[in-house]
């Protein structure tokens, strides 16, 4: 915790703190105050990692999207390997909708 708070750090063995400066970024696909209320998870840990909280729906629910975002996935992929992208087929794109 001393790390996250005051961004101060000592490895092992050493006598001297090392002043570091990083950035935390985390995910999960659970509900972390639920976690903190059944205690899995630290409450003192979610608050210090809390500071910005994005809350993104599956993909499931919003399946409309899947086309484009995987035409632009295929495209970019095609791209740095410099091949030309064959378009997917309708039977194709509605197996990856559902």
């Amino acid at each position: 915790m001393r790390f996250v708070d005051e961004g101060v750090t000592r490895r092992i063995g050493e006598y001297r703190d090392r002043i570091v400066d990083v950035r935390i970024v985390s995910a999960t696909n659970v509900v972390l105050d639920e976690c903190v209320r059944r205690g899995t998870f630290r409450e003192d840990l979610l608050a210090r990692l809390g500071v910005l909280t994005l809350s993104m729906p599956p993909l499931a629910a919003h399946a409309d999207d899947i086309p484009e975002i995987t035409e632009h996935i295929l495209q970019a992929k095609c791209r740095e390997a410099g091949v030309s992208a064959r378009p997917l087929t309708d039977q194709d794109m509605e197996r990856l909708i559902a």
